[in-house]
């Protein structure tokens, strides 16, 4: 069963790199410049990311059990 999770996760993983490989040739062909493309990709994982960390975080945390 965890052979199939694996297989499953390469593919979503191979098909997400060529996903983003194409949305990254044509943003640079709207925009003209490789680094303004690179810039805009990095803020729009970084926000992805923040957002992801922001949602699944646990907000449950006791402070002063944490500083013992």
């Amino acid at each position: 069963m965890i052979t199939i999770f694996y297989i499953l996760l390469a593919i979503i993983a191979g098909a997400c790199f060529t996903t983003q490989f194409s949305i990254n040739t044509q943003l640079e062909q709207l925009l003209g410049s490789s680094l303004q493309t690179s810039i805009i990709t990095f803020i729009a994982g970084l926000l992805f990311l923040l957002a992801l960390t922001i949602l699944l975080n646990d907000t449950n945390v006791n402070v002063q059990k944490a500083k013992q």
